[in-house]
């Protein structure tokens, strides 16, 4: 049942389920995760990796990791960016550098 929303800086509105057990940064992170893959948010795992299970390319990557930046309002240097490879690894990231 998806009777939970949350609003994306771009102001697109992703509905989703309960989010029981998860972080604010958790859900902003699959949401994000959802929209820039065109994915269904249920369909996400924490240990799924962008281009493995994701299907993304290293643009979308890219584009995924920027759009991150903003919604957390940090920057995301060169070398971390290319470390983080998973959604959990993103998940760790924005929760321990974003605000």
């Amino acid at each position: 049942m998806l009777d939970k929303e949350t609003t994306m800086p771009n102001g697109r509105v992703i509905k989703h389920g309960e989010d029981e057990g998860m972080s604010e940064v958790e859900v902003k992170v699959r949401s994000s995760v959802a929209v820039q893959l065109d994915i269904k948010v249920e369909s996400i795992k924490n240990s799924d990796r962008f281009e493995e299970e994701l299907g993304a390319d290293s643009l979308d990557t890219l584009e995924l990791l920027m759009e991150m930046e903003e919604i957390f309002s940090i920057e995301i240097g060169d070398r971390e960016a290319s470390e983080i490879k998973t959604v959990q690894q993103a998940i760790d990231h924005m929760e321990l550098h974003g605000k």
